[in-house]
């Protein structure tokens, strides 16, 4: 039994030693990291990166990757000295002493920032991190200071409040939870949890940081396209407002409105004009709104153009600009603006915005009542009847605030088919006036 147990003891043995991806060190505390959701910009080009081996033939000292511990856990590290066959690693953050020989082709190497977030994206002022100026003893720390020009950072260190600055690719830098925060020194299941913790949160601070960078992108965009509003320059259509000539471009017009799609590119007479067409019944300042919110996106919204901003909306089958302006009213909503709104939402069959505006209204009936605020409702015996239905029943929940309810879709429906008469001429359709005003 004994001398069965040495052969198959050696025979483990050898069979281990000649692994060709990794060492036995190695192997014998190898383990397999949890797959993380990736979100940055640069993950498809890591997996692409990762697929292909050839990279791991280019590393030299010098380079960035990450790689595992001895308690598989991954870290940013730099590779110190590299030959055909291994690499020696330094973990960043740590002191050199736990420096590992690796072998290229080990599965504990990986590009950078594949298995650990680029958290040093994500360092502002105020934000935490570790420091040392020895790799051996670290402190806690705060970030005061950015200095991007010269790609570096100052902290105010705990508890002493003295100011350093370090470089941000320095290796006398970590994240939090690499040493710091535990009540006593911390074992590797504690840190391994910890850190785990830590780093998912630096994930939703780069998606939310690539997501800042998109919207100022997009801004950027609207900001250039702002300059050809009512810009004669490349422009092929003329619209006249309050005998006033306003400039447009018909492939924004009709990339953005399928009102002005129609009217462009349709068989409709405004298509071959040559002469401005006219807009009735908008004011100026109206269109050009609207105007400059198809070629940039943007809109100023206020309580005296939301309403013919909403009006314009629906005329041009803007369900964005729509969707804004219902949302702006819903915020508005107060004992003096109710009534106007609530005219407002069923005029355009606003069924969400409508139940709130009936909903303040019941819950603030008496005060209504007293002030007279109902005679403003005259002209809207539907909206009268349903106030009264619900003060008699208040288990009613459904919103009915429209005699003759139009298609609930009606504006998906506008954009797929546009009246065959001229859409100038179809503004009629739209035409709401609210007394008070």
């Amino acid at each position: 039994m004994a001398v069965t147990a040495a052969v198959t003891a050696t025979a483990a043995v050898l069979e281990l030693s000649t692994a060709p991806s990794e060492s036995l060190s190695e192997f014998c505390v190898s383990g397999r990291s949890s797959e993380r959701e990736k979100s940055d910009d640069n993950w498809e080009k890591i997996q692409k990166k990762m697929a292909d081996t050839s990279w791991r033939q280019e590393l030299q000292a010098g380079s960035l990757i990450d790689a595992m511990d001895g308690d598989d856990m991954w870290y940013e590290a730099t590779v110190q000295t590299a030959n055909q066959k291994t690499l020696t690693v330094r973990f960043l953050g740590w002191s050199k002493k736990w420096n590992a020989t690796l072998q290229r082709t080990s599965k504990r190497v990986a590009p950078r920032n594949s298995k650990v977030p680029n958290w040093r994206l994500t360092l502002r002022p105020g934000k935490a991190v570790e420091v040392s100026s020895d790799s051996n003893t670290w402190c806690s720390s705060v970030c005061s200071r950015m200095d991007y020009d010269k790609n570096r950072f100052e902290i105010i260190r705990s508890p002493g409040c003295t100011r350093e600055w370090f470089r941000l690719d320095s290796p006398l830098v970590a994240e939090p939870y690499t040493h710091c925060g535990y009540k006593v020194e911390a074992d590797s299941s504690e840190r391994r949890r910890m850190l785990t913790a830590r780093r998912a949160l630096f994930e939703e601070e780069l998606r939310q940081l690539a997501h800042e960078k998109m919207v100022t992108k997009h801004a950027s965009v609207g900001l250039a396209m702002g300059s050809m509003v009512n810009n004669p320059e490349l422009s092929d259509v003329q619209f006249k407002i309050e005998d006033k000539v306003v400039y447009g471009h018909r492939i924004m017009l009709a990339t953005r409105s399928p009102y002005f799609r129609s009217m462009l590119l349709g068989g409709l007479a405004e298509a071959h004009q040559d002469t401005p067409i006219p807009i009735p019944d908008m004011t100026y300042e109206t269109f050009m709104a609207t105007l400059a919110f198809v070629y940039t996106g943007g809109v100023t919204i206020t309580h005296e153009n939301v309403f013919e901003l909403l009006e314009a909306s629906h005329l041009f089958c803007l369900e964005e600009l729509s969707e804004r302006l219902e949302k702006y009213l819903a915020e508005s909503i107060t004992d003096d603006t109710v009534i106007e709104i609530l005219i407002a939402s069923k005029a355009f069959s606003l069924d969400v915005l409508a139940e709130k505006c009936l909903a303040h209204v019941i819950a603030n009936y008496d005060k209504f009542n007293e002030k007279d605020a109902f005679k403003l409702l005259q002209g809207q015996p539907s909206l009268l009847l349903e106030i009264l239905k619900r003060i008699n029943n208040p288990s009613l929940k459904s919103c009915n605030v429209s005699e003759q309810k139009e298609e609930p879709n009606k504006m998906a429906k506008d954009k797929t088919a546009v009246s065959e008469k001229s859409p100038v001429g179809s503004r009629q359709n739209y035409r709401f006036r609210i007394n008070s005003r």
